[in-house]
């Protein structure tokens, strides 16, 4: 990819209660990010999320039509809905996050939600207490539909 993200053409979009929408491209998976109330605004002042550097392969496999979002483990809080803007890697930035979190992705905002609550984050996850990862195409398909019925 050499650092260019190609974004699949986008679809149309009915919602349920009958909207239409072309703006939102379609999303095959998704990943949620953990963050806490230190380094959530570090994720958001650099558009950069992180993670262990066990991860990596996994990140790796972030394509531009992989929904990203950031869960706030302080205030249990979703943020999202994110795309990639480069491909994930080692220490983009190792200055980032004290460099304790080296598997780095490079991110932009797609959609502009208001933070969705843990007793709605609760419900999209169906109970599981581990946000950190890839999201099965349920769980992706969910928290999209969530994040664009609650667009800020």
């Amino acid at each position: 990819m050499n650092g260019e993200v190609y974004y699949p053409q986008q679809k149309e979009i009915f919602y349920s209660n009958g909207l239409y929408n072309k703006s939102i491209p379609p999303f095959d998976d998704g990943y949620s990010f953990l963050c806490n109330s230190r380094t959530e605004l570090e994720c958001f002042s650099r558009m950069l999320f992180a993670s262990s550097g066990d991860k990596l392969a996994e990140m790796q496999k972030i394509s531009p039509s992989t929904a990203i979002f950031l869960y706030c483990t302080t205030t249990q809080k979703l943020h999202g809905i994110f795309v990639a803007s480069a491909q994930a890697n080692i220490n983009i930035d190792s200055s980032a996050f004290g460099g304790r979190f080296p598997a780095q992705i490079r991110v932009k905002e797609q959609i502009r939600m208001k933070p969705l609550p843990e007793k709605i984050c609760y419900k999209i996850f169906r109970g599981d207490r581990n946000r950190n990862g890839h999201l099965s195409n349920f769980v992706t398909g969910r928290s999209s539909e969530t994040a664009k019925a609650h667009r800020g």
